[in-house]
């Protein structure tokens, strides 16, 4: 039988995996775990134990962090590539609950702060493995489902924003938008030309700034990165608005959590009757919340928060004034911590609930709130992202252009000829910029790109049979263009190359077909240039993520290996 999935994930996956150690959840976890040092304050502190407690509630959440360090680099080091089974994770949990416990019951003992019995340390370490072998595995399921959700989202965004600017590019909706980016650009980098008409410029200098121009081009500013971010809050709310609220799971963990602290604060039969009508209470008001929703679909916020409350003030306040013999000054901490902690279980669990019951039907349903304004918006932007880009890389690969090496290298000419040759070669782009098509076959792009290297460079090419016909779309065809010129001029003019060799092959990838690039030069990586990072490492960032490297080649020299996803469909 197959492992149930939830949310395109087992459920080994979700505990076991990335999540299992989260620092996200150390951190979120931080003010409960401070907090809950005060609920074993039994009697009123001298002004002098305060300090003491304070020390014992970090000496707590440093524990906490040093099982995370350790479990993180032993047991749980490989979980992203194997998840461990989900009682590993229990056991790791309640490890980490029970090293807590042990140095906060020792330093309460060790600074004296109040009497300590074997019974009740032993129970305190008991209630703190219990709470650990609980937290960490729905701590690491309910990180791991809101990454799904979000990342879910993200991907009906794209999506949609993708379908969105094939529509507008039907009907002609997009040709204002590229008239105006390259008029922008011809724009800047005519302000770029402009700054130097004042000064005497090298080469070098007009060729770094037309390069410093075209990175500029590149980079989107922030405030258009920012405006399509995925708000976390969101997505959540458009998550749990459409669930009802696991009465029974969120009464059986506060039940779990709260048992031994209301057994070592109250104790006898008090202790006995507050946990058995807290549980009916909250269990009760729970499932009033589910009524008032059912009756009112649009009141599920209402309906959550207002029970919710209900549950907390019957639970706590009223059960504390019925049977808690402690003045309000020592139980104070316990109901500040259950206010915090009944809030954080009903959302949780209600997430995570959802996610196991009905998470395919949620992930489905998550386009429903998308605005549709928001997705013509992100089209635009996308498009002019990439407009830019594409303009970018054909600027920086023009300025990388044998004209300029050859300028830029020393040629034997007076230095007002060449600056003054390398301007007017900047105009005449400038004046003439737009987006050509590119070669339409891999055999014609590879052509494209050695021919004008004649003379100056040996560049040899050659593409195995797999892939010298393939038909590329306009999009793909330019990427690997300017990938193969970017490679061939940087180790021209970083690495002095006089030889270099290219060779294109097909390759398995995971989301279809693509070319395996090798560019093989015998040059060297001169103060490292070819290694820093610019406009050259976006572009190779862009095309092929976490799929490219440059270093020494094989016979000497360097060697610059990418893998390009090519055929997915121009847009």
């Amino acid at each position: 039988m197959s492992e149930r999935t939830v949310l395109g994930l087992s459920l080994r996956q979700h505990i076991g995996g990335r999540w299992a150690i989260s620092w996200q959840a150390y951190v979120l976890n931080l003010p409960l775990n401070l907090l809950a040092v005060a609920t074993l304050i039994t009697s009123a502190p001298t002004a002098g134990q305060w300090r003491g407690w304070g020390v014992v509630a970090l000496l707590g959440v440093a524990a906490i962090g040093v099982g995370f360090v350790l479990a993180d680099a032993t047991i749980l080091r490989h979980r992203r590539q194997r998840p461990l089974p989900i009682p590993v994770v229990i056991a790791v949990g309640a490890a980490i609950g029970a090293l807590r416990g042990i140095v906060v019951v020792a330093g309460i003992a060790g600074l004296n702060l109040q009497p300590m019995t074997f019974s009740m340390g032993v129970g305190r370490i008991a209630a703190g493995a219990l709470i650990g072998a609980v937290a960490l595995p729905l701590g690491a399921l309910l990180l791991s489902c809101i990454d799904r959700y979000l990342t879910e989202r993200r991907r009906l965004l794209e999506e949609l924003a993708q379908a969105e600017r094939r529509r507008l590019r039907r009907v002609g909706e997009l040709d204002y938008l590229r008239t105006a980016v390259v008029d922008g650009v011809r724009l800047d980098l005519q302000d770029a030309l402009s700054s130097l008409t004042d000064t005497d410029p090298t080469p070098e200098q007009v060729s770094e700034a037309v390069r410093s121009a075209s990175r500029r081009i590149w980079t989107p500013p922030p405030s258009r990165r920012d405006r399509h971010r995925v708000e976390r809050p969101a997505v959540l709310w458009s998550v749990i608005r459409r669930r009802p609220l696991p009465a029974t799971a969120i009464t059986l963990i506060w039940g779990a959590s709260a048992v031994p602290t209301i057994l070592t604060t109250i104790g006898g039969w008090r202790a006995a009757l507050s946990i058995v009508l807290s549980v009916l209470v909250l269990w009760t008001s729970l499932e009033g919340a589910n009524r008032w929703w059912r009756r009112r679909p649009d009141h599920w916020g209402r309906a959550a928060l207002t029970m919710t409350l209900v549950a907390y003030v019957l639970v706590s306040p009223v059960m504390w004034a019925v049977l808690d013999p402690r003045p309000l000054v020592d139980a104070l901490p316990v109901l500040l911590l259950n206010f915090v902690w009944l809030g954080f279980i009903v959302l949780a669990t209600t997430l995570v609930a959802g996610a196991v019951s009905s998470g395919e039907e949620i992930l489905t349903r998550l386009h429903l709130d998308i605005d549709d304004a928001d997705v013509r918006s992100r089209a635009l932007d996308a498009e002019r992202d990439d407009l830019l880009r594409q303009i970018a890389a054909e600027v920086h690969g023009s300025v990388n252009s044998p004209l300029v090496g050859r300028l830029t290298m020393g040629a034997p000419r007076g230095s007002g000829q060449d600056v003054d040759e390398l301007k007017e070669f900047v105009g005449r782009l400038v004046h003439q910029m737009d987006l050509k098509d590119a070669p339409a076959s891999v055999d014609d792009l590879l052509e494209a790109v050695m021919r004008p290297w004649t003379g100056l460079l040996a560049v040899r090419g050659r593409t195995e049979a797999d892939v010298a016909q393939w038909e590329l779309d306009p999009t793909d065809a330019r990427t690997l263009q300017q990938i193969v010129e970017e490679g061939v001029a940087n180790a021209f003019r970083h690495g002095a190359a006089t030889e270099v060799e290219i060779r294109m092959q097909a390759q398995s990838h995971a989301h279809g077909r693509a070319i395996w690039i090798l560019i093989d030069d015998n040059g060297h990586a001169e103060s490292g240039h070819r290694s820093s990072a610019g406009l050259g490492t976006r572009l190779l960032d862009a095309a092929a993520p976490d799929d490219w490297t440059l270093g020494p080649g094989p016979a000497g020299g360097m060697r610059l290996s990418v893998v390009v996803p090519v055929g997915q469909g121009a847009i």
